[in-house]
């Protein structure tokens, strides 16, 4: 997931968090057994998931590694490691899911301030994720499959029970740009996605989705991130399949001068 200033990238590999310059350079390990970063607004905190110690939860991190890892809600064990999604630009939500083992996925509102208690936003027998909390901290996107394949949402937060769906084709982990007025999200072929969005007053205005660009991205489970964008919806984040390297032999011609026909040598 790229910092809130597009500076630095947290990424996950084998089940530790790691964070590296957006223009690349060495990786440096932020924690271990740890999944689903997310970061901060101010960029200077890592939120992630994990079940270290027996114990599911969300945990906290200074993005330096200056500071021991924080337990920042604890999940019950029967549950799969917490999922988050977003992090509200005031600092005041987080966003997360896991799976319920009588109603599938889960999304849940965890409050930053207080005593923490995550609240289930929605807890159907869908497939219900991916839930990003909008700039303002007055909506939610999120995808769901409650009508068999999956489309993007959006609700008021807290929630008023009035929905917005904003696709009809297919489309799943949606974003927000950092101003609000533009969601992206992946399409079921694989191309990412932007609708203009406005939410002004109580109602949702938005306009004729259209493709950016298509990504052959990795396969994996439907509640992961799989990319990001940058604040001002310039730059993507993409977790995209690697070809297998082809080592190309290199050839040196010499005396190439010799082989040329007479006369034709400028």
């Amino acid at each position: 997931m790229i910092s809130p200033d597009g500076s630095q990238v947290a990424f996950e590999r084998a089940d530790d968090i790691w964070i590296v310059d957006s223009s690349g350079g060495r990786t440096r390990k932020l924690t271990t057994q740890a999944s689903f970063p997310i970061w901060s607004p101010e960029g200077d905190r890592i939120l992630f998931g994990s079940d270290r110690d027996g114990r599911h939860g969300l945990y906290e991190k200074r993005a330096s590694g200056s500071q021991a890892d924080q337990l920042l809600s604890e999940t019950p064990v029967t549950m799969t490691i917490p999922i988050p999604f977003g992090w509200s630009a005031e600092g005041r939500v987080v966003s997360f899911s896991y799976i319920h083992p009588e109603r599938s996925y889960e999304l849940l509102i965890l409050p930053m301030s207080g005593d923490r208690q995550p609240t289930v936003f929605l807890g159907t027998p869908a497939y219900e994720g991916a839930g990003t909390v909008s700039p303002d901290g007055r909506w939610i996107a999120y995808h769901s499959n409650a009508n068999g394949q999956f489309q993007i949402y959006v609700e008021q937060l807290p929630r008023s029970g009035t929905e917005w769906q904003i696709t009809t084709r297919g489309g799943s982990r949606p974003r927000w740009r950092r101003d609000g007025r533009e969601l992206y999200y992946l399409s079921p072929a694989n191309e990412v996605m932007a609708v203009d969005i406005s939410t002004a007053g109580d109602a949702v205005d938005f306009g004729v989705p259209h493709a950016l660009f298509q990504v052959p991205f990795r396969e994996s489970p439907v509640q992961r991130n799989v990319f990001d964008v940058t604040a001002d919806g310039q730059r993507f984040l993409v977790n995209t399949l690697v070809e297998g390297s082809r080592s190309g032999s290199i050839t040196w011609v010499l005396n190439w001068a010799a082989d040329l026909v007479p006369g034709t040598a400028r």
